[in-house]
């Protein structure tokens, strides 16, 4: 969580599941809020990389106007 303060990225979730490969190690699954810095997120994982057993980015997405203005 140190890193993603460090970027000033917003975390909207965090998913964690029980791994499937070994006992007692386990998966995140970390969604970003959009609107940080185009550079901030991959200088973030960057420095997460050495620091996991695996990192991998499943995608990216638009959110439509529309999502932000429901929560207002």
């Amino acid at each position: 969580l140190e890193k993603f303060k460090k970027y000033n990225l917003n975390l909207q979730t965090i998913t964690t599941r029980p791994s499937i490969d070994k006992p007692w190690q386990y998966v995140f699954f970390v969604e970003v809020w959009d609107g940080h810095e185009p550079d901030a997120l991959k200088a973030c994982l960057a420095e997460l990389e050495p620091l996991v057993f695996e990192l991998s980015v499943v995608g990216s997405f638009y959110r439509s106007r529309r999502f932000f203005e429901m929560l207002t």
